[in-house]
């Protein structure tokens, strides 16, 4: 019996493992081509069949960030993206605490009202919005994204939220009320602390959707508050398609996403799995 399960075992590591570095493989591939893409010259980039070993070139990444001034998009997505995390959590996290402990009437009608946000394709809103910006005259102001993206990124903070603090014990905050806390000070001091993992997780995920965003860039700006989304795209041209450009653009797009999940995987991991083993 026992020589069975471990056949079973082994037979499973044989066939599991190649599967996962298989899909493992297939999943990160455009990834690692783009990126070598972005360090070899143009005869490189086009050889047939393709090269894998060559001599690496800073040649487009030159072009990108000196002569195109691609920093300047990545400083513009970090405070347009920054500035809408703040703001989307400052407004999202108190109104996710109030939908998971009072239990009002109009709970479900405003619960569906701020889903149906998340329902609506931005293409629907993004035309109202730039006249309204327009008659404001924010146009491609770091302002008008801020708010644009927060807007849009408020739905997702109340339904992240909302499942972080419902599994909060009750208990902890009556406790606390007995005490002599009040309802702000139970917030603050004991669900927000308890909830910091899930508040992580959901601050990474609506800055990875800032980052990416495209449509409402490309509709609300004309290159002041531009992002790295349009400047990547800038490289598409009537005349030619620069890849090796758009590969060392996106490459540059990936990065900060990258150091950012470094730094904060242990608690991206945490908020995640955050409520999934009950006690």
């Amino acid at each position: 019996m026992r020589r069975s399960k471990k056949i079973k075992r082994c037979l499973t590591k044989v066939l599991l493992y190649p599967g996962i570095v298989f899909a493992l493989f297939l999943a990160n591939f455009p990834i690692v081509w783009t990126v070598m893409t972005s360090f070899k010259t143009d005869l490189d980039a086009f050889a047939s069949p393709p090269v894998v070993i060559f001599k690496p070139t800073l040649v487009h990444w030159h072009e990108v960030l000196i002569e195109r001034g691609f920093m300047n998009l990545i400083l513009n997505s970090l405070v347009i993206s920054t500035g809408a995390v703040a703001l989307a959590l400052l407004v999202g996290t108190p109104a996710a605490y109030s939908f998971a402990r009072f239990k009002t009437k109009a709970r479900n009608n405003l619960l569906s009202w701020i889903i149906s946000w998340r329902i609506f394709p931005p293409v629907v809103v993004v035309i109202p919005l730039f006249v309204m910006f327009k008659s404001l005259d924010l146009v491609d102001t770091h302002i008008s994204m801020i708010l644009v993206y927060a807007l849009f990124n408020i739905p997702f903070v109340v339904l992240m939220m909302k499942g972080f603090f419902e599994e909060i014990p009750t208990e902890l905050e009556e406790s606390a009320l007995v005490d002599g806390c009040s309802r702000l000070g139970v917030f603050r001091r004991i669900s927000l602390h308890i909830a910091k993992p899930g508040l992580t997780a959901t601050a990474i995920f609506t800055f990875i959707q800032s980052w990416n965003e495209f449509l409402v860039a490309y509709l609300l700006t004309r290159g002041y508050a531009a992002t790295v989304t349009i400047g990547a795209v800038g490289f598409v041209t009537d005349r030619a398609v620069y890849w090796g450009e758009i590969c060392t653009a996106a490459t540059a797009i990936m990065i900060p996403m990258l150091i950012l999940g470094i730094i904060l995987r242990k608690y991206l991991v945490m908020g995640i799995t955050l409520g999934a083993v009950r006690g």
